[in-house]
């Protein structure tokens, strides 16, 4: 850990119990995109998407999680994450031979609304900040 620039500006032991002051002293000293792989797929999504087509995406690029985008509110709105898709399969699942038909009909949108009491604000920062 020598090697590493964050070691050098951040005295870990200074931080104490409080974990989350990691986060604060590391954005005091680097932008967002330096936590960024170099190497990385962004997949985003409408929210008028469909959900089977949303899956097959996220497995296709091989990522666990997209950025949902709203075209009318021209705003990202949240994530879509594997955990979604398990809420999903719970939720319409009723036996091996009865076809998920409803699902295959639904928007991210729908979904969304399906679970707006379970969605938290949608937090962001843009690129350059510290």
């Amino acid at each position: 850990l020598s090697n590493d620039p964050l070691c050098d500006k951040i005295d870990i032991e200074d931080l104490g119990e409080d974990e989350d002051l990691i986060y604060l002293k590391f954005f005091q000293h680097f932008h967002c995109y330096d936590i960024i792989p170099i190497s990385a797929k962004l997949v985003v999504f409408d929210t008028q998407l469909l959900v089977k087509k949303a899956f097959f995406a996220l497995v296709h690029n091989g990522v666990r999680a997209a950025p949902l985008w709203d075209s009318s509110q021209q705003e990202f709105v949240g994530i879509l994450t594997i955990t979604d898709f398990i809420h999903i399969l719970r939720t319409y699942y009723k036996s091996p031979l009865v076809r998920m038909e409803e699902l295959e009909e639904h928007k991210l949108e729908t979904w969304r609304d399906v679970l707006k009491e379970k969605i938290k604000p949608f937090v962001s920062i843009e690129p350059d900040a510290r």
